[in-house]
């Protein structure tokens, strides 16, 4: 009984030391994924997945673990989930690229983007879109607009003042792993920038109904892809190798444009796709 007493006095002694933390057990797959969560939550996401790293193979592979490694990597690319759901809840009638190049800011650093291209495959991973959950679905589709930001931010606002430089040509392509911060983009990123689009869409779709994202406001999504010419139409697909030649200028010709959707860009002067050659790379 006394040595009971003598450790509940040291207990309520010192509230900065806690003598049961040396018997904890700190590296089961549970106590690494709670680690891992809290660091999530506040912003350490490198140490979050050295945290998931460690966790064996099975529990890695798990649904839970795979969506809370992508929530990791999605903050390595820029994404604040709930800063950023605010903001398009208050997207109103701004351009939806240059509200996602004002909303993210790449630092002129490729790895930001590349994490964002992780993240997204290892929702996909979980399933098609049906099969996904509604969080899972949600995730995807801010993963996917900020991918879009962050690669359109390097290439396209050289300055980085979070607006799209208007002389930028978009229609040049830079020759394959060619990566300079304001300079011409390879079309390796210019299927990512098709996939964000596709993948966003098809996870809008999805999750309508269900959360209010203001997504009355992203019609003009849906509106560029059916005013695209015939074989320049890229809208259904959400894989970045299955694009061909044309529909990647398809790609680069809305981001061009300036009349709903893009970044008005090099002369387009607000201009559509299907209405302007100005503002179309074909």
């Amino acid at each position: 009984m006394r040595v009971l007493v003598a450790v509940v006095l040291l207990l309520n002694v010192s509230c900065s030391v806690n003598i049961l933390e040396n018997f904890a057990e700190k590296t089961s797959n549970d106590a690494l994924y709670f680690d891992a969560k809290k660091l999530i939550d506040g912003g350490d996401y490198t140490a979050a997945l050295a945290k998931i790293d460690l966790m064996t193979d099975d529990f890695e592979a798990g649904r839970g673990i795979t969506t809370l490694k992508a929530q990791a990597h999605a903050g390595l690319c820029g994404l604040n989930f709930f800063d950023f759901v605010l903001a398009l809840r208050n997207l109103g009638s701004q351009k939806m690229l240059q509200f996602l190049v004002t909303n993210f800011r790449s630092g002129a650093v490729t790895t930001k983007f590349d994490h964002c291209v992780t993240a997204e495959s290892l929702i996909k991973g979980l399933g098609a879109v049906g099969a996904r959950s509604l969080d899972e679905n949600l995730l995807l589709l801010l993963v996917s607009f900020t991918k879009v930001g962050q690669i359109l931010s390097f290439y396209a606002d050289a300055d980085q003042n979070g607006t799209a430089t208007p002389a930028y040509d978009v229609c040049t392509i830079a020759t394959a792993g060619t990566r300079t911060a304001g300079a011409t983009m390879p079309d390796e990123d210019a299927r990512e920038v098709g996939t964000g689009l596709t993948v966003a869409m098809e996870s809008l779709t999805a999750v309508a109904g269900q959360i209010d994202l203001g997504s009355g406001s992203l019609d003009s999504l849906a509106s560029a892809c059916s005013s695209a010419p015939a074989g320049y139409n890229f809208c259904t697909k959400t894989t970045a190798a299955d694009f061909t030649a044309n529909e990647l200028l398809a790609i680069r010709s809305f981001i061009r444009e300036g009349s709903a959707f893009g970044l008005d860009l090099n002369g387009c002067a607000g201009g559509s796709v299907s209405g302007s050659a100005s503002c179309r790379c074909f």
